[in-house]
């Protein structure tokens, strides 16, 4: 799943149990994306998660998790009831907060 905060562009993987997201795999996959994508489609930074957060009907909750990347209160970005796997989403938000406080650290 990729969302765009503060015009930089974060992916988040799910890896296969015998993978670990380290500079070697996250070039790799900047170099995949790079060609078969295009350049514009290269993550500014990559997050390995657990899972990505779904709706009851299994869409990714792309926008809702790009609002809260924002600054939006999680209550108003999103029903928290309307998630098949909130811990999903509460470990997606926990871990980006470095990445989002490096991208404000980097704009100011």
């Amino acid at each position: 799943m990729a969302i765009e905060a503060y015009d930089n562009l974060i992916l988040y993987v799910v890896l296969k149990e015998n993978l670990t997201l380290d500079e070697s795999l996250k070039q790799k996959i900047k170099d995949k994306m790079r060609q078969e994508l295009g350049p514009y489609f290269i993550p500014d930074y990559i997050i390995q998660v657990s899972d990505i957060p779904l709706t009851l009907n299994f869409k990714k909750l792309e926008v809702p998790v790009k609002k809260i990347l924002m600054g939006w209160d999680i209550n108003k970005a999103v029903r928290i009831d309307s998630i098949s796997n909130p811990d999903a989403l509460y470990t997606l938000m926990e871990l980006s907060k470095p990445v989002i406080e490096e991208i404000k650290r980097k704009r100011t």
